[in-house]
């Protein structure tokens, strides 16, 4: 089985969730808190991410808890990718009835508030794993 290296995809979901119209667009949807806190969780990973990616060599459990995280942080990437695209085309409407709008921004809020909780939730899950030296 090939090593997990995430170090350097976990650095483009970090630039991804600091990103200037998330941060604008985070507080207009009300998920500035959630995007800070994934960020912040994923911060303190990578603080113990070399040391995990050199011991999964020689211990399956740091390999499996690696893989997990991966897999955890492709889905907070998902999300970002989303939220960006929503941003973006939110960017580009020209002119919408105001309750329309008022309305759309405030389900997309709710649905992209819902997501992050979960993969934050699951991000804290895998972290919180003791890995023994790790």
């Amino acid at each position: 089985m090939a090593e997990v290296l995430l170090s350097p995809f976990l650095d483009v979901v970090m630039e991804k969730a600091a990103d200037r119209l998330l941060l604008k667009f985070g507080v207009m949807w009300g998920i500035q808190k959630k995007r800070e806190k994934l960020e912040r969780m994923l911060l303190a990973i990578q603080s113990i991410l070399g040391d995990a990616e050199e011991r999964q060599v020689r211990d399956p459990a740091v390999k499996k808890w690696l893989a997990a995280l991966k897999d955890a942080a492709y889905e907070a990437d998902d999300i970002l990718d989303e939220f960006n695209l929503e941003v973006m085309r939110r960017k580009m409407e020209i002119q919408v009835d105001m309750k329309k709008k008022s309305y759309r921004m405030l389900m997309i809020g709710y649905g992209m508030d819902l997501r992050m909780s979960r993969c934050i939730d699951r991000i804290s899950l895998i972290s919180d794993q003791k890995i023994e030296g790790v």
